[in-house]
């Protein structure tokens, strides 16, 4: 491998870890803050971006009595239907902040590749100097 794909594999796996850091931190204070309630899938948009298709799924849902209509929520899961019915937290000061809490284990599994990755990358970069001749 060329050494600047060793950065570039680095620089992905460095990215991994801070995104599972910054998604632990919004979990955190959606499970410390955060309202659950019942929310009804109203569509699910298909983005293709290039080779990659992004499901895009926005919730219906109601809130002391204000309706929140469309809002983008932060995750997709297969299983997700349109008129579907999942529970969703909210923000109390801002009931349009959203999270799907049966993805909390994604930024573990980002933190754990990234982690695994880094300690191999600098383990095998450290056996390749002590083997140079």
């Amino acid at each position: 491998m060329t050494k600047s794909a060793n950065v570039f594999s680095l620089v992905i796996l460095i990215l991994f870890v801070v995104v599972g850091v910054f998604t632990l931190v919004s979990d955190g204070i959606f499970g410390a803050n955060g309202v659950e309630t019942t929310a009804t899938i109203s569509k699910i948009e298909k983005v293709y971006q290039g080779t990659a298709t992004v499901h895009k799924v926005y919730v219906c849902y109601t809130v002391d009595g204000v309706d929140y209509v469309d809002v983008l929520l932060d995750a997709y899961d297969p299983s997700m239907q349109e008129n579907g019915q999942i529970s969703i937290l909210y923000m109390p000061n801002n009931p349009t902040e959203i999270s799907y809490p049966k993805m909390r284990w994604l930024p573990w599994l980002l933190l754990a590749t990234g982690a695994i990755g880094i300690v191999g990358y600098f383990a095998t970069n450290k056996a390749k100097t002590n083997h140079a001749p």
